[in-house]
C-alpha cells in the first residue's frame, strides 16, 4: 500500500486513552501474565500515558483565564495549573 491508499488511522482522544491505561494498570497488579506481555502492557501504558499528557498540555494551551481587575475590566491570561491550584486554596 502506498501512503495516498493506507486508511487513516483515527486519533484517541483523552478518555479512550485512560480506559486502556487503567486496564493495562489492572492487568499489570494482577501479576498474572508472562514477562514478555509484562514488558509489552507496561511499554503500551507508558506510551498511552505520554498521550495523555501531550493531550493535556494541548487543552491547556487552548484554555484562557479570565480574571476581573480592580476596576472592573476583564483581563484575558493564559491558563496553568499552577495558578488553578493556586486560586482554589485561596
Amino acid at each position: 500500500m502506498t501512503p495516498e491508499t493506507e486508511p487513516v488511522q483515527p486519533k484517541e482522544n483523552f478518555e479512550t486513552s485512560v480506559k486502556r491505561l487503567e486496564q493495562l494498570i489492572n492487568e499489570l497488579e494482577r501479576g498474572d501474565l508472562p514477562l514478555e506481555l509484562s514488558l509489552a502492557r507496561y511499554e503500551e501504558g507508558m506510551h498511552r500515558l505520554k498521550t495523555c499528557y501531550a493531550i493535556l498540555e494541548s487543552v491547556e494551551k487552548k484554555i484562557v483565564s479570565l480574571s476581573k481587575r480592580e476596576d472592573g475590566s476583564l483581563h484575558e491570561s493564559p491558563f496553568s495549573l499552577d495558578q488553578a491550584k493556586t486560586q482554589k486554596k485561596a
